[in-house]
C-alpha cells in the first residue's frame, strides 16, 4: 500500500491517473496481471512511443512496475501493478463550521471493565498480554493504535469546549468493526452509547466485507484479528440521537446538559482502529457546533 499523509504530496499520483489513456493503461494490466509492452501497444491503439511516455509516468508514482524477461524472440519488457490499495490523508482533523474539533486517541479511557478476548497494540506491538484484564491498565496503553474486547466498555473524558456558548451539537466519528470472538468470525456486534449518565441508544454494526488486511496494519500483527472497520458517526443534535444517520432516540443536549464523557458498551464484540491501524488513520474524532 502507498500511504500520502497529505494532498499536497499525492499531486504526482493524482496528475498521473487524470488521464483516461492512463487509466486505461492501469485496467489492462490489472485484468492480465502482467502485459508486455508491445501487446499493451496493440491493443490500445498507440504507438510504442506514445505508450512509453504513459507507462513512464505511471512507474515514477510507483503505481506500476517495469521488468525485462527472456522471450522467444529476445527479451521483452512486461508491465505489473506495483501497489494494491492508495490511501489519501484529505484532512487530519473535522471540522465543524463555527465550531471546535479535537480528535481523542483511543488508548486514553478513563474508565473500563473488560471479559473474554480482549487486547492492545500500538503501531510496534502488543500491549501486555492478550485476553488479559491487566493490559488495559498498562501506561502504555497511551499508544494503543488498535483494540478490541469481547464483553465490557469505555469512557472517554471529553475535551474542554468553549463554556461561553451553548453547544448545538456534537458528534463522535471512529472505524469500528464488531470483535473476532475467539478468533471465529462475526459478522455484526451491538454497541450501546452513553453520554454523561444518559444512554443514547444502541445500534448493531457489520463487519466489511472485504477479505484482506488493513492498508496500514503492521506485517507482524495477527491475520486472525479485525483488520480494518468502517467510519461511523455518532450525532446528539437538537432533534435527538443518531448513528450513521439512524435515529437511536430523542435524547438531546437539552436534555443531557454539558458533555462530559462518552461511553461505549457492547456485549458481543467491538473494536476500535485509531491512528496508525485499520484503513483511516485516526482516532476518535470530534466535532462541536455551537447556537449563534
Amino acid at each position: 500500500m502507498k500511504h500520502y499523509e497529505n494532498l499536497r504530496d499525492a499531486f504526482e499520483l493524482c496528475d498521473a491517473i487524470g488521464s483516461p489513456v492512463r487509466l486505461e493503461i492501469l485496467e489492462h494490466i490489472q485484468s492480465d496481471k502482467a502485459t508486455n509492452l508491445d501487446t499493451l501497444a496493440k491493443s490500445l491503439r498507440l504507438t510504442n512511443g506514445a505508450l512509453t511516455k504513459h507507462i513512464k509516468k505511471l512507474e515514477d508514482v510507483g503505481l506500476i512496475k517495469v521488468t525485462t524477461t527472456k522471450g522467444k524472440r529476445g527479451y521483452q519488457k512486461q508491465c505489473s501493478i506495483n501497489q494494491d490499495a492508495i490511501l489519501i490523508d484529505v484532512s487530519n482533523e473535522v471540522v465543524g463550521i463555527g465550531g471546535d474539533a479535537a480528535e481523542l486517541p483511543i488508548g486514553l479511557y478513563s474508565d473500563f471493565s473488560v471479559s473474554g478476548h480482549s487486547g492492545l497494540t500500538s503501531v510496534s506491538g502488543y500491549i501486555g498480554l492478550r485476553d488479559e484484564r491487566e493490559a488495559f491498565l498498562s501506561p502504555s496503553r497511551a499508544q494503543a493504535a488498535a483494540l478490541w474486547l469481547e464483553k465490557g466498555s469505555l469512557t472517554y473524558l471529553l475535551p474542554e469546549f468553549r463554556r461561553k456558548k451553548a453547544i448545538e451539537e456534537i458528534s463522535f466519528t471512529a472505524e469500528m468493526s464488531p470483535d473476532f470472538i475467539g478468533g471465529g468470525k462475526i459478522d455484526g456486534s451491538r454497541i450501546s452509547f452513553v453520554l454523561n449518565d444518559t444512554g443514547l441508544g444502541s445500534c448493531e454494526i457489520f463487519a466489511p466485507q472485504a477479505d484482506r488486511r488493513g492498508f496500514l496494519n503492521p506485517e507482524w500483527y495477527d491475520s486472525k484479528l479485525p483488520q480494518f472497520g468502517s467510519l461511523h458517526t455518532l450525532r446528539i443534535t437538537r432533534k435527538g440521537s443518531f448513528l450513521d444517520g439512524e435515529k437511536l432516540s430523542g435524547q438531546t443536549l437539552s436534555l443531557i446538559g454539558k458533555p462530559e464523557r462518552i461511553t461505549l458498551a457492547t456485549e458481543s464484540g467491538l473494536m476500535l482502529f485509531g491512528a496508525g491501524f485499520g484503513d483511516y488513520n485516526s482516532h476518535i474524532r470530534i466535532a462541536v457546533t455551537y447556537s449563534e
